[in-house]
């Protein structure tokens, strides 16, 4: 076993050569080793052939194949050191594991035969059909020509008067990364057809020759799109040309679930948060359009418990809006996304940390002036927004006052900040008219208006009152300040 070696292929050369020493030196297992061996030999020459090629173009085609058969060649050789301590005769030859073994190293090393035979031809007619800008019928037949040439153009041979029988409807397997397309030939007799033709695609005639002497082919990426579907079938051909199409099957190529999704846009609002997440495109989604999103949210302080909302994709959007109800306000959650494809769930993305909103308060209601009242002193009395003006929500109430001149007079202006539904205004002068302006903030200062009310002060010689202290804990403790502004 020796030859030209190329850079691209002598990691599997030599890993075919190990593995022949080692079979060559087992001995009591005759038949069995020399099928092996000669399945080696096959193997050799495909891979020497893919050597000696001078159109790099075509080696460069045939990598991810080598590649393949490199990491099944290296399976193939542990399995052969497993059972080199035993190659005793005695000990050997009665352990039935270790034939089962060495048979199991023949059907893949068949596999692998196969399957570098067939991929040399999808490459050879790749190359030719790229090569040659010919038209449809005659791009088929150069296909043919240099795909496997002892067949020529559907050569002719005098005697045959007959089209080949029709075969079995295909049959295919996904294997890995590889569609097993396998069928039956149980009506052509032995040696008389000439070769097999394998259609992919009726829409595109894409077509593989096979050998008379296989039933079946191993195709893998590039020459098959994983998610696309294939129209799938077969046919002989013999001396008197091609037979007819057998039955068709309908077969979709390997999918995967789609990669990890990035993390997810997310706006939140008071109760609810809307999530944008990137959908990917086919490629991008391992073949298989996304069909579904699944968004999953938790408390921050949770994460133990998420919650989950599914989220149909139509039309494949470059972006999905989706909505999630039912959030705390001002609350902080985790939120992240899956994708869905037919072939299963990715990983979950990142997850996105955000806070909800507070809402802003409505106006108070029921703003009025207290009886209690002195010549230097107003209180002012007021009830919070209603529950549904997020009256929950308020931080503290602000109540700015003025005294109520000409509007365009410059006055001075004095607020009072309070958690209490009441504040009384000090250091006023007497017998003299104010203008109150009351808000509810919440904690981020935010309000929706102000009631505006108005009050006077009593002058000296006319307070008779007595101050009102009609509720308990009235005694104001809110927070004056001053604040020298001209309005």
């Amino acid at each position: 076993m020796a030859g030209m070696v190329s850079p691209g292929c002598s990691v599997v050369l030599n890993t075919i050569q190990t593995i022949y020493k080692l079979v060559s030196d087992m001995r009591f297992v005759d038949k069995l080793r020399d099928d092996i061996l000669r399945k080696m030999e096959d193997i050799e020459s495909h891979v020497q052939k893919i050597s000696n090629h001078s159109d790099e173009n075509f080696i460069a085609m045939m990598k991810t194949v080598l590649k393949a058969t490199e990491v099944r060649l290296n399976a193939c050789h542990l399995s052969c050191l497993d059972v080199t301590q035993q190659w005793s005769s005695t000990k050997f030859f009665f352990s039935a594991s270790n034939r089962v073994t060495l048979t199991n190293i023949l059907a893949e090393l068949t596999s692998i035969n196969e399957n570098l035979a067939t991929q040399m031809l999808c490459a050879l007619s790749e190359q030719s059909s790229r090569n040659m800008a010919l038209s449809r019928k005659e791009r088929m037949e150069i296909k043919r020509v240099a795909a496997y040439p002892s067949a020529g153009v559907y050569k002719i041979k005098d005697g045959v008067l007959k089209s080949p029988a029709a075969l079995s409807k295909p049959v295919v397997d996904i294997e890995g990364n590889q569609m097993i397309i396998s069928w039956e030939d149980n009506d052509n007799s032995s040696g008389s057809v000439e070769m097999y033709e394998v259609l992919l695609d009726d829409s595109t005639d894409d077509m593989i020759p096979v050998g008379p002497d296989y039933n079946k082919i191993s195709i893998g990426p590039p020459r098959i799109e994983p998610g696309k579907i294939y129209n799938i079938q077969v046919r002989a051909i013999n001396g008197n040309g091609p037979g007819e199409w057998s039955e068709q099957t309908i077969a979709r190529f390997k999918t995967t679930p789609p990669n990890r999704p990035d993390a997810p846009k997310v706006v939140p609002g008071y109760n609810d948060a809307r999530v944008f997440t990137k959908v990917p495109e086919i490629e991008e989604s391992n073949g298989d359009p996304v069909h579904q999103i699944i968004v999953e949210y938790c408390e921050y302080d949770n994460s133990s418990k998420w919650y989950t909302r599914h989220f149909p994709v139509k039309e494949q959007p470059s972006t999905l809006t989706s909505k999630i109800r039912g959030l705390s306000p001002d609350s902080r959650y985790s939120i992240r996304v899956t994708l869905v494809n037919e072939s299963g769930n990715s990983a979950p993305s990142e997850a996105v940390n955000v806070w909800t909103q507070i809402p802003v308060p409505g106006k108070p209601i029921n703003v009025r002036q207290s009886s209690k009242v002195a010549k230097d002193m107003l209180k002012i009395r007021w009830d919070p927004p209603n529950i549904e003006d997020a009256g929950l929500f308020v931080q503290q109430y602000e109540v700015r006052y003025t005294k109520r001149k000409n509007e365009f007079d410059g006055i001075e202006t004095k607020f009072i900040y309070t958690k209490k539904l009441s504040a009384t205004a000090k250091g006023l002068a007497s017998n003299t008219k104010y203008a109150f302006y009351v808000k509810a903030m919440n904690n981020k200062g935010e309000f929706d208006g102000s009631v505006r009310i108005e009050a006077e002060t009593k002058s000296a010689l006319a307070i008779a009152k007595k101050a009102d202290s009609d509720q308990s804990g009235e005694d104001d403790e809110s927070l004056l300040v001053e604040i020298d502004s001209r309005v």
